[in-house]
C-alpha cells in the first residue's frame, strides 16, 4: 500500500496539453506497447488489479494512466467528433516501455496479463489510440459507436478508398 505521493500532478488541463504531456519521454532506443480501455467505476477490485500489476511492473519505465473523464468531454455530442462513449467515467492506458536490448516477450506478457485483468472491470470499449498492435482488427469496432463508425467509413471511402493510411488499426473504407 502507498502511504506517500511522489508527485501531485492532478489539475485541470486543456486537452492539447494533456495530449502532448509525454512527448519528451518517447525517445529512440526503446520498445513500447500500450493498451487500454474505459471504466465506468473505480472500486476496490480495480484498485487491487492496478496495485498488483504496477507494483510488479516488468520495467521501471512502464506506467499506468487513469484519466477521469467528464466535464466538456461528457457534454460533447457523439456526432460532433469521432470519439464516443462520452458518458464513461474513466479511460485507462497501460504503457509498457523497455530498452531494445531487453527481452520483449517478458514485457509483452506483463502487458497482456495486466490488460486481461483490467478487462474484467472495463466496459469493453476503448479509446482508438489505446488499441494494442497485437489486438485483432475487430477491436476497432470497440472504439466507435455504430453511427460514428458508419460515418467514418463513408469519410474513409471518400478520402482514402485504397486504404493507404493503414499502418495502424483503422477504419476500413465502406
Amino acid at each position: 500500500s502507498y502511504t506517500e505521493s511522489l508527485a501531485d500532478l492532478v489539475r485541470w488541463r486543456p486537452y492539447p496539453e494533456w495530449q502532448g504531456a509525454l512527448d519528451g519521454a518517447w525517445g529512440d532506443g526503446f520498445c513500447n506497447e500500450w493498451v487500454g480501455g474505459y471504466l465506468d467505476r473505480y472500486d476496490a477490485g480495480v484498485r487491487d488489479v492496478i496495485e498488483s500489476f504496477v507494483s510488479n511492473a516488468s520495467s521501471p519505465i512502464s506506467d499506468f494512466k487513469l484519466a477521469r473523464l467528464g466535464g466538456e468531454f461528457a457534454r460533447t455530442a457523439p456526432q460532433d467528433t469521432a470519439f464516443g462513449f462520452r458518458d464513461t467515467r474513466y479511460a485507462y492506458v497501460i504503457q509498457t516501455r523497455w530498452p531494445m536490448t531487453d527481452d520483449a516477450a517478458r514485457h509483452l506478457q506483463w502487458t497482456r496479463d495486466f490488460h486481461i485483468a483490467m478487462q474484467t472491470h472495463d466496459t469493453g470499449n476503448v479509446y482508438s489510440n489505446f488499441i494494442g498492435k497485437d489486438e485483432p482488427d475487430a477491436r476497432v469496432a470497440d472504439a466507435f459507436e455504430l453511427q460514428t463508425s458508419e460515418r467514418l467509413r463513408r469519410v474513409k471511402t471518400a478520402y482514402d478508398p485504397g486504404n493507404m493510411f493503414c499502418l495502424n488499426h483503422n477504419i476500413k473504407p465502406a
